[in-house]
């Protein structure tokens, strides 16, 4: 092209000349992606040029963002010194973890960065690779990929059904929020599925067994397929947004493959992880857990007890709360050496916990103390 009619209607008719003229796109585009200044300009003379000549807008979706700020909101300027160069993000902190600022950014916003906020991202990043680093290590780099469809969820512990419906709600939320372009809460899900369901949760209480139990339990084997499913899904989850990590972990777990992350489909969970009963459940057992570690942290903050496994913790609720909780073996859930639980309707407040100091002989292999034998390793405790 080499006359000029007018720039804006020469950009608001670009749609013609390149997707009518190329067999490998489709008028109209599926969307228009510009920051907020084209509101009045390419969006709207695009929309004029179109909807004049052919009746219909040129785009079925449009998706409009702001501008990258310097942390207090100030617009970037050289001569004000608060420009951050993208090479030097890379250099100083790595790809992902600019990626991560991306995704974790709310687009309809101006995007605030300085060297403080991409430290915090850089320490959100830390923790989602701790995750996958807790992962390998405790499937001892085995990685097996499941058939979801083949999955016994009936045969299962409680607890392992429960994080398995967890992965199928977050699931469903990381199809709705990529469909809707909503990226900062898909990451914010995802980071707190790592840090809060994960490792301040679900690591936390089956740790002892992973460490304690023997290899061919069958207790063990089912968290061992429960970790392999949950990497896999993490994988892929994360592949968009940490797209070298979740490559050097895949290439990792598959040798043999000369495959990509990047090139495998998203998951689809079956609808038979989903369990409401079993969710109704577990959160009232994790408000249970949340004030027998209240109680626990008050002990140790008097330095009456060191760690949970010097506590022995007298748990009392309600009959909605017992009817839950009187099948559950709560100094596992607790990560305690003792727990019992017991009804008292009398009292005003669902749930008490009383802590105190554990009495007995502490096993040399999982450090629970107990008066008689240890259960589990009866034969190492004196």
């Amino acid at each position: 092209i080499s006359d000029i009619v007018e720039v804006w209607f020469d950009s608001g008719s670009t749609h013609s000349y390149v997707l009518e003229k190329r067999e490998d796109l489709k008028w109209p585009a599926s969307m228009y992606l510009e920051g907020s200044d084209q509101h009045r300009g390419w969006f709207h003379s695009s929309l004029l040029e179109s909807c004049g000549t052919r009746g219909r807008a040129p785009f079925e979706s449009i998706l409009s963002h702001g501008f990258v700020v310097d942390g207090k909101g100030l617009k970037m300027s050289k001569s004000t010194g608060n420009v951050i160069l993208p090479e030097e993000i890379l250099k100083k902190y790595g790809a992902d973890i600019l990626r991560i600022w991306v995704a974790s950014s709310n687009y309809a916003e101006d995007l605030r960065i300085d060297y403080s906020i991409l430290d915090q991202h850089a320490e959100s990043y830390r923790k989602i690779r701790n995750t996958f680093r807790y992962l390998l290590g405790n499937i001892k780099d085995d990685y097996i990929e499941r058939n979801f469809e083949d999955l016994n969820v009936a045969e299962l512990p409680d607890l392992e059904k429960y994080m398995l419906h967890r992965v199928y709600l977050i699931n469903n939320n990381f199809y709705n929020y990529f469909n809707s372009y909503n990226f900062h809460n898909l990451y914010k899900e995802l980071l707190n599925f790592c840090t809060v369901e994960l490792s301040a949760f679900y690591f936390d209480i089956r740790k002892d067994l992973l460490y304690c139990d023997p290899l061919d339990s069958k207790k063990r084997s089912d968290c061992i397929l429960v970790l392999n499913i949950i990497l896999n899904c993490l994988l892929k989850w994360f592949a968009p947004i940490l797209s070298f990590t979740t490559e050097e972990i895949y290439r990792l777990i598959n040798k043999e493959e000369e495959n990509s992350i990047h090139l495998k489909n998203f998951i689809e969970i079956p609808e038979n992880w989903k369990n409401e009963e079993i969710d109704s459940n577990w959160e009232k057992i994790k408000k249970i857990r949340d004030e027998a570690n209240i109680s626990i942290e008050s002990q140790r903050a008097s330095k009456a007890i060191g760690s949970s496994l010097e506590a022995d913790i007298q748990i009392k609720l309600k009959k909605n709360y017992y009817n839950i909780a009187k099948n559950n073996d709560f100094s596992e859930i607790c990560i305690t050496s003792l727990a019992s639980v017991t009804q008292d309707d009398k009292m005003e407040e669902d749930i008490r916990v009383i802590c105190k100091n554990a009495e007995g002989t502490k096993c040399p292999v999982c450090w629970k103390i107990s008066k008689t034998n240890c259960k589990k390793h009866g034969h190492l405790t004196n």
